[in-house]
């Protein structure tokens, strides 16, 4: 990299104290670029990690969960192609952004090749250090702002489905209260109508929780289609379904893949984000709901003929018609579909189908 002159110095760039230092992973053969990419991330202060071939950095990848990967695609055994497709085709890390850092030799075509198998940005081993941290720290933010979304995105799923459980329950109380002109058995009208009053309280808390976040504008109205991951997708729902699991003593599993499934370099879909996450969240939602105390929700995804597949996998009641249809709907507009069906062992599997990505 070309020395740093004063006025192009990184400084400014440097992450604050209270923000969680991301990781960056570095994957060249040539020490001396590593150490020099390493100094300045560090300067940055972001933790690195280092490696010297194309194997040794996928398996970092793997395991440490890099924020970015700074990858060289002039390397021998492992070229960055190969290393790049590979951290692409699988599901721990193929949501890890990563920049090609190479050397002023490099052609455009290959640049460009790089940039369509997945590559986020392109830098030069011969730029200043302040344009390979701008770039580093562009495609950190980046990754930081997309999970957050969808973070975001399955919370209000949730919320939505919740809150309107909740208003379904009430006025069908109320309902049942007025026909009758009395309160259901056991129940004098007073106490009834607390228990009506507390529902309405915890609804309006859910509701006064996110909108903080719907006022900041994060929540955009208008449908965005764009990859998506079915199965990083169903982590994060699975990740706050997780304690209402727990509390029924249900254990809510989310598997990497199906060992017969297709090479997973198709493993995402081109769907409307806001719309994929409500019909994986209602899927998984009503899974835990209607499963027995004590058992488990299995959750796994594959590949078949072109389709990406969901599939969740219990012991209970069946899924509620209202659930089912919604995510069918959203199959249907996705060439899709949605199947349930039921095993000797007594087992229910839904699998949610979708059309691979294509382009």
């Amino acid at each position: 990299m070309v020395p740093t002159e004063d006025e192009t110095h990184p400084d400014a760039l440097a992450v604050t104290p209270q923000a969680p230092a991301a990781t960056i992973l570095v994957i060249d053969d040539d020490e001396g670029s590593r150490v020099a990419l390493s100094l300045l991330c560090e300067h940055l202060d972001y933790r690195v990690l280092q490696a010297s071939g194309g194997a040794a950095g996928i398996a970092a990848a793997a395991t440490k969960q890099p924020d970015c990967i700074v990858l060289d695609l002039c390397m021998p055994g492992l070229s960055g192609f190969d290393v790049l497709r590979r951290l692409k085709s699988r599901e721990r890390t193929r949501e890890i952004p990563v920049i090609i850092f190479s050397g002023a030799e490099e052609s455009a075509r290959n640049v460009g090749r790089a940039l369509s198998e997945g590559a986020v940005d392109y830098v030069s081993k011969q730029l200043s250090t302040l344009s390979v941290a701008i770039r580093v720290r562009s495609a950190v933010e980046r990754r930081r702002v997309l999970l957050e979304n969808r973070d975001l995105r399955v919370v209000l799923s949730l919320l939505m489905l919740d809150t309107r459980e909740s208003v379904v329950g009430i006025r069908a109380e109320l309902e049942a209260a007025t026909r009758a002109d009395s309160t259901p058995e056991g129940k004098d009208r007073s106490s009834f109508l607390r228990e009506i009053a507390e529902e309405c309280d915890a609804l309006q808390h859910r509701l006064d929780e996110v909108q903080p976040e719907i006022r900041a504008g994060v929540v955009r109205a208008e449908p965005t289609a764009e990859p998506v991951d079915l199965l990083a997708t169903a982590r994060a729902v699975a990740e706050l379904l997780r304690p209402r699991a727990s509390a029924r003593g249900i254990q809510l599993t989310v598997r990497e893949g199906r060992a017969e499934s297709e090479p997973p370099s198709t493993a995402a879909v081109f769907a409307d984000v806001a719309g994929c996450t409500h019909a994986v969240a209602t899927l998984l939602r009503a899974a835990v709901q209607c499963s027995e105390p004590e058992t488990s929700v299995d959750v796994d995804s594959g590949v078949t003929n072109g389709h990406v597949e969901l599939s969740v996998t219990y012991r209970g009641d069946d899924i509620p018609g209202e659930a089912l249809a919604m995510c069918g709907r959203f199959a249907d507009a996705h060439s899709g579909s949605l199947a349930s069906h039921h095993s000797s062992a007594g087992r229910r599997r839904v699998v949610l189908s979708l059309a691979a990505d294509s382009r």
